[in-house]
């Protein structure tokens, strides 16, 4: 199931040295580590596609809160399949939470990932 990507960033760096006199010289640029943000909603409510899914406690969207705050705690990389594509090695950069009458019995989170580059 690809999950909804709401915001997709890819950047480059251009490196920039000053010079006593004239332009400044760029002379090297590189790629900055993909940055994925989700919205993410669970309810309490609805039926869960999975069996079973977010059922330990009382609340399935208290449950899934605890997920993304034990993805981040622990560092969990994941990966995220969304139309740009797949992204490896991603991790829990901030999560997002309202609390309000609309939020009451579910979860509507905001969550944004940066890929993490592995040691070589």
């Amino acid at each position: 199931m690809m999950s909804p990507c709401t915001n997709y960033l890819r950047s480059l760096t251009i490196t920039n040295h000053p010079v006593e006199t004239g332009a400044n010289i760029n002379d090297h640029a590189f790629i900055n580590p993909t940055e994925l943000t989700m919205l993410i909603g669970v309810s309490d409510v609805a039926t869960s596609i999975i069996s079973g899914q977010f059922s330990q406690g009382q609340s399935r969207s208290l449950e899934a809160f605890k997920v993304l705050q034990m993805l981040q705690e622990q560092r969990v990389p994941v990966q995220v399949m969304c139309k740009f594509g797949l992204f490896k090695n991603m991790l829990v950069e901030t999560i997002s939470v309202p609390d309000d009458y609309t939020t009451k019995y579910a979860l509507k989170a905001t969550v944004a990932l940066k890929e993490i580059q592995p040691k070589l």
